[in-house]
């Protein structure tokens, strides 16, 4: 069955100054639906289905379901909404999608069934159908009628009868699939929490001695007008969460890196001492070998990459002081080389699960460049551990 996909973002651009009147979309019973004109629309922004039949079923046997007319519209930034007037309830009641959403636990994706599909009658006849949906029921209480209203990803028409004049075809059969989607959703905020959450009680409690930290420490640590380097990291990991869940695993990872090599150990210098005399006896070693003089530079640039700071060892060290979690540490290992250094087998299609470990993983690391902050800063205090279930409040530094 053929399947395009035409998407707003590009259409909305082009929507003129004085807006035309929304024009609704149902012809004469039988009349077929004009995929032209209703693409016209759709592009301009103005797109107007009205419905003389709709149904809105949750993804669970003894769900909810919502039936009645209603319509199809587009929102003033272009995506796709609707409206249902509900005149037939099953397994409905005032406040009772509450139940489902009050079940759910915080860093965890919604399971399948708190969302809800939709289906809906033109009066062409034409049927559309959503999925992945969130309603919300407006209730009047007075005349015990139910409001439904909503937003869709997309929504999808298939056509049994042909179509003409229409300037995309692909056919391999008698069936069209039209598949309408609103611009791609964006953050209304970035996704970066307060190291305290101000869910907590800890957050007004504490919430000012973390910042006066904060504050004395980028003070005494930043030169001229440059860009504190704490600061500079926390903000492009903030930045990078707002809309894309790659770039939030990127900027976080990178953020933690960077960090960890602005912390100081007691025994560097030691460290760094042994590993110099190493250096050299190996220098001479590779001198003495002619044979393979072809080979010298790259050799050396290796033996020379020795004396970098690695930032494992300050995650390790730290971990094992109880400055960071230990299994956090190895999160880090996890999501970096997934997303900055990818094997074919990470570049599969994602699933609800591997979406679900990708955010567990953040949030751990979230917690853990709190954490490097917290020690770099001197802070002593509650915290909240976004890699745990249910965000629970801890104490910094880890104590067993």
């Amino acid at each position: 069955m053929p399947r395009w996909q035409l998407g707003t973002a590009a259409a909305t651009s082009h929507r003129p100054d004085t807006a035309p009147s929304r024009a609704h979309h149902y012809p004469a019973s039988g009349n077929p639906m004009n995929i032209d004109e209703t693409i016209d629309a759709f592009r301009r922004g103005v797109l107007d289905l009205d419905c003389k039949r709709i149904v809105l079923r949750q993804n669970r046997e003894d769900g909810e379901r919502f039936e009645g007319p209603g319509h199809v519209r587009q929102a003033e930034d272009g995506s796709l909404e609707f409206k249902l007037y509900a005149v037939k309830l099953e397994n409905v009641k005032p406040m009772g999608h509450l139940g489902a959403l009050s079940k759910t636990v915080a860093g965890q994706l919604d399971v399948d069934e708190y969302f809800y599909a939709l289906t809906a009658v033109g009066h062409d006849g034409t049927s559309w159908t959503a999925a992945r949906i969130l309603p919300t029921p407006h209730w009047d209480m007075r005349g015990k009628s139910v409001l439904v209203t909503g937003k869709m990803q997309s929504i999808v028409a298939c056509l049994e009868r042909s179509q003409s004049n229409h300037y995309l075809r692909l056919s391999f059969g008698d069936k069209l699939e039209v598949e309408l989607a609103s611009p791609q959703r964006k953050s209304p905020r970035t996704q970066f929490d307060p190291p305290i959450s101000p869910h907590s009680i800890d957050f007004y409690k504490c919430g000012w001695q973390l910042f006066a930290r904060y504050l004395a420490y980028v003070v005494a640590k930043t030169e001229g007008t440059h860009w504190n380097p704490v600061a500079y990291h926390l903000y492009n990991t903030c930045e990078s969460s707002a809309n894309s869940v790659d770039a939030w695993a990127i900027g976080i990872t990178v953020a933690v890196e960077a960090l960890a090599s602005l912390i100081h150990l007691p025994n560097d210098e030691a460290k760094a001492q042994r590993v110099s005399v190493l250096q050299d006896r190996i220098h001479k070693w590779v001198d003495e070998q002619e044979d393979f003089a072809d080979l010298f530079p790259r050799i050396k640039g290796l033996i020379d990459s020795m004396g970098n700071k690695r930032p494992q060892d300050a995650l390790h060290a730290l971990a094992e002081s109880g400055h960071v979690d230990k299994g956090y540490v190895s999160s880090w290992g996890e999501l970096r080389n997934r997303h900055v250094h990818p094997k074919l087998k990470d570049l599969k299609k994602p699933d609800a699960i591997d979406y679900q470990k990708l955010l567990d993983r953040i949030h751990r690391m979230e917690t853990l460049l709190r954490q490097l902050t917290f020690y770099l800063i001197g802070y002593e205090g509650p915290f909240t551990d976004y890699g745990a279930t249910n965000f629970p409040s801890k104490q910094y530094p880890l104590t067993e």
